[in-house]
């Protein structure tokens, strides 16, 4: 598993959208770096839901999730 953290910055600085998933709650996030960082999250089977950057949660899923591909989280 690739450690989100240390491969986070990198994603940013190359302005590329980041998707991490997270068995445990369920969900997955779709990080979009813009001016700001725009989240995403989509708990399987429903659809996506824009989130605030700071909610527990998006910190819950980027330290036991991870990265997974556009196609899984649009499955996901």
């Amino acid at each position: 598993m690739e450690n989100i953290f240390e491969n986070r910055l990198k994603l940013i600085e190359a302005g590329e959208t980041m998707y991490i998933a997270d068995d445990f709650y369920d969900a997955a996030l779709r990080i979009v770096p813009e001016e700001r960082l725009v989240v995403y999250i989509k708990y399987r089977g429903q659809k996506e839901i824009k989130i605030d950057y700071k909610a527990e949660i998006v910190y819950q899923i980027e330290n036991g999730g991870e990265f997974i591909s556009k196609d899984e989280y649009e499955l996901f």
